[in-house]
This record gives structure tokens, sequence and C-alpha cells, in this order.
């Protein structure tokens, strides 16, 4: 499944604030209480705390982090492809608004009937809307519902709006990006996950069909499926890729202006709070971000990418952290990432740029 619907509870929210200042003083410690050896700078020191952490995971990490200003580069993993999940809606909203800066679209005239076959299962509430026919949507709203609820219906209509994977894919690497790729819709990924990638055709999904295929699935089914579609190449990028797409979207490399700002305003309303936005330092801006997850047969992908507006004019952190192939609780692996994002945050924010 494809979701990201979060709710924080009050107590959790105070242990995840009283938790942020305890890293935060840890951190300091052991960046200038300590004076590192001259073979282990401190980039290095941070790097192998996140090792550490990822060490302590059952699954795969993956983290890539550039301060913006400096172009300093932190990373784990960062070469190694993984499953984008729903992060992989921020390249398919690059490619739509670069039509639309061309002319080839345009966000609010064009309006979008929508069918009960264009449903897909998964995270969003149009699925649930579609069981009479007459809906219009324009492709701004469309693409608004795709970033901020992840609405899977909303992105494969937005894929196509886009021009299909390939379109988008070409766009990536029109931008230099060359280690992402975008191969199928999202009810392909779904089906996918299920080892029934295929058996529904993109324009002609029914809620009867798709839920007949899924109701013969055994434990073993789902676990054997989850674990080839975690190791599937197609839809994957590597955590520098991401963090170098959200670099250019936000210098205005990828995108016109206005494109630009919609792209991020859009990114900051998105739903999850527990990643990378889960122990960030008091009194930020919303950072805008994407979240994506895949879960089922005991493995789950868990991924957030965004842009992080560092306090007090210490710059901007464009960071990408996917996990996959992970045994733990989704929610486990939601505080790994936002434990790992607060370890970047204070470094950038302790050691500036020389």
């Amino acid at each position: 499944m494809i979701a990201n619907r979060e709710r924080t509870p009050k107590a959790a929210g105070r242990g995840r604030r009283w938790l942020a200042v305890v890293l935060a003083t840890l951190l300091a410690g052991y960046l200038f209480a300590q004076e590192p050896e001259p073979e282990m700078p401190r980039a290095a020191l941070v790097e192998a705390e996140i090792a550490r952490i990822a060490e302590e995971v059952r699954g795969d990490i993956g983290v890539a982090a550039i301060h913006v200003e400096s172009r300093r580069l932190l990373a784990h993993a960062a070469d190694k492809r993984f499953p984008m999940a729903s992060v992989y809606k921020i390249p398919i909203a690059v490619q739509l608004l670069t039509r639309a800066d061309r002319g080839e679209v345009h966000l609010d005239s064009t309006l979008v009937t929508l069918r009960p076959e264009d449903s897909r299962p998964g995270s969003g509430d149009i699925a649930f809307l579609l069981h009479s026919p007459g809906v219009k949507l324009s492709l701004r709203n469309l693409l608004r519902l795709s970033l901020v609820v992840s609405d899977n219906t909303a992105s494969d209509i937005i894929l196509r709006a886009a021009g299909g994977p390939k379109a988008v894919t070409k766009r990536m690497q029109q931008l230099g990006i060359v280690d992402m790729s975008i191969d199928r819709s999202t009810l392909q990924l779904l089906l996918a996950w299920d080892g029934l990638e295929g058996a529904l055709a993109d324009s002609a999904f029914s809620w009867e069909a798709y839920e007949a295929l899924v109701a013969g699935l055994t434990k073993e089914d789902k676990r054997r499926t989850a674990e080839d579609a975690s190791l599937d190449a197609r839809d994957t990028c590597t955590p520098i890729a991401m963090a170098r797409l959200l670099e250019k979207i936000w210098k205005g490399d990828a995108l016109a202006p206005g494109s630009r700002d919609l792209l991020l305003a859009t990114m900051a309303k998105s739903n999850g709070s527990r990643r990378i936005r889960g122990m960030l330092p008091p009194g930020l801006p919303p950072a805008p971000h994407k979240t994506g997850t895949m879960w089922g047969g005991g493995l789950a992908t868990v991924n957030d990418a965004g842009i992080i507006e560092l306090p007090d004019g210490a710059g901007h952190l464009a960071i990408a952290i996917f996990i996959n192939r992970a045994e733990g609780e989704v929610l486990a692996l939601e505080t790994v990432i936002a434990q790992i994002t607060r370890l970047l945050v204070d470094f950038f924010i302790l050691v500036p740029a020389e």
C-alpha cells in the first residue's frame, strides 16, 4: 500500500520535543566537547553515527543531505538504488509543471472527468467518491491531492497528463538526474507488491476485480512478492539523486519561478509529521517534503524527502532518507528517519561552512 496518513498524539509530541532537545545537546557535546582525531573530521563522525543507527535497523537505509548554499554533502549508502514509493510523485509533479511552463497543459482550465476505472487502492480520498460519474477536477487540484494527501488516483491521472513514465524519466535526465527512473503507474506498483502486476490494466480498474485478486493471496505469497518488489530496479533512485533533484527545485533550475513556488508551497502542506519533520528544532517553517510508504508481507519501505530551512540564516538542507526491506513497524522506522534528520540538521547548524 502507498499511504501517508499520520496522526500524532500530544503525549508523543511532548516526547519527541524532549528527545529532540536531548539529541541536540548530545550532538553539541559529540562535535565540540571532544576534539576529533585529525583523520576523523566532524562530518565523518556524523556519517559514522548514521551508519551505527542503520546497523540497528533490520533493513537497508540510504541517506543524502546537501547543504544547498555550500554544496556540502553528508551521506550513507547514497549511491544505492531504493524504491521511491510515493516519493516518485515529486518527479512526476516536476514533469507536469514543466509541461505547464511550456504551455502544453493548463493547470486550471484543463478539467479531468474522473471515471470509476480511474480509481486506485491505497492512500487518498478520490477513489471513494467515484461510485457515481460526473466528478471533474482541474490538474491543479489533482496535483495538490497527489502531493498533499498522496492520493493514488490523482497521481495516476497526473502521470498521464505529464506524458507517462518515460516522459518523466526523460525530464529527469535532462536535469542531469541520471540515477532515477519512473517506469510504472501507481496501480502497477501496488499490484507488483502483491505479485499481480499486469493483472489489471490501468484503464480498466475495478474494485471487484482487485479485491478478488488479493483475496486469494496467502501470507507466504505476500512475503515472497513483497521481497521481489523491494528488489525491483524499476521506479527507484539513489538518495543522492533525489536530494539533487530537490536542490535543483529549490534553486529554480528545474522549473519556472511560478511553478517552482507552487510546487514548494504544495509540498509544504504534505501529510507526514513523524519523519523528516518529526524532531526538527521548534519555530522552523513547514518543510516542503513528500513521504512514501509500502508495506505488506512483513516488509516495509518507508521514505521521506524534502527541503529544510535551517534556523538563523544557516541555509537550506535538501534531504532524502530511504528505508527498504525493513522488518520493523512503520512507526519505529519513521522515528529512525526523524532521528537521522535531526542529527544532520544539528550538524549543519553547529558546523558552519568554512
